[in-house]
């Protein structure tokens, strides 16, 4: 099944697309582990990078925190309430975007600024649905989407638009992701289960005592720096 990206979705199950992952090793030496993996089980550490990113207490809530806003709770952490957000009325609509004649010329959310993140109708025709921006246009306040309506906003509909995942968490899903591809996730199985040491061909290691215990998750170094300062604390997290 084909990952559910969007920001605020409540579906939503990875930070980053396949393409973007992709992008993101394609400079890397230490890839061939992810090279080897199918789309499919590409997809799947996605997915539990994913998760495991989201162990992480950050801070803010979640841009739709409770059931009752909007009818969904957005399943993942991010978007948060810390990040940029407007609210406006549909002035025109069609199958694929939405207008906005007040957001034409703003001059702080020049063309593509919101793109890669996500609208969200808010009150009226079409309300609770969620697509991701795939372009938006200053001159004219119009909104484009990456996938149909299924039911078409109208004058009637009032939305809200949120920016981008930051690239921060994006960042992290992927190192997150390489280093359970290379054997991360491995390593945290043995620690939970008391193995103390294990070498394979020339390579050892030895694990030191309270590494890593039952429920907690091996976070790697690389992940937690890039999304330092988003999160408040990380006692049940270790690397």
């Amino acid at each position: 099944m084909a990952l559910v990206t969007t920001p605020s979705d409540p579906n939503a199950d990875s930070y980053v697309t396949l393409a973007e992952a992709n992008a993101y090793f394609a400079d890397r030496s230490d890839i061939a582990n992810w090279s080897a993996l199918t789309d499919a089980q590409k997809e799947a550490v996605l997915k539990l990078a994913t998760k495991q990113i989201d162990t992480f207490r950050f801070h803010g809530d979640p841009i739709r925190p409770t059931p009752n806003w909007y009818r969904d709770k957005q399943k993942l952490k991010f978007p948060r309430n810390t990040a940029r957000n407007k609210s406006g009325v549909v002035d025109s609509a069609g199958a694929n975007y939405i207008i906005d004649n007040a957001r034409a010329n703003e001059a702080t959310e020049p063309d593509d600024f919101w793109n890669d993140g996500c609208v969200i109708i808010t009150e009226g025709t079409g309300r609770g649905q969620t697509r991701k921006i795939s372009d938006f246009e200053m001159a004219t306040g119009k909104v484009t989407v990456d996938a149909n309506w299924t039911t078409n906003p109208d004058e009637t509909s009032q939305y809200r638009i949120v920016e981008a995942i930051p690239q921060e968490v994006k960042d992290a899903t992927c190192e997150q992701t390489l280093y359970l591809t290379n054997g991360g996730g491995e390593r945290q199985k043995m620690q939970s289960e008391g193995v103390k040491s294990y070498s394979i061909g020339d390579l050892s290691e030895t694990f030191a005592d309270g590494a890593v215990g039952s429920g907690k998750i091996a976070i790697s170094n690389e992940a937690k720096g890039m999304i330092k300062g988003l999160y408040t604390i990380i006692g049940q997290l270790t690397a």
